[in-house]
């Protein structure tokens, strides 16, 4: 029996849905920690430094997400 294409669908959004929740969490996580643990061991006081680094950080986060966002984009497409 052929799968229903409204359980594909639905199934591609959950799990696109549980891939960014992933990514959000991991990545936050590991910000926070690096950023803990370079802090720490480098002694950091150079507040711009650290304000870059955390900005190249969340970009490379942001395009995780989008690419998460443009594979499910793509899943649904594929099962409309």
């Amino acid at each position: 029996m052929a799968e229903d294409p409204n359980t594909a669908v639905v199934s591609a959004a959950q799990t696109a849905a549980s891939n960014v929740g992933a990514v959000l969490g991991a990545s936050a996580s590991s910000v926070a920690t690096a950023v803990q643990a370079d802090a720490e061991r480098l002694a950091v006081k150079d507040e711009a430094k650290a304000e870059s680094w955390i900005h190249r950080e969340v970009e490379a986060i942001e395009a995780r997400i989008a690419a998460l966002f443009a594979e499910a984009k793509a899943l649904l497409k594929a099962h409309l």
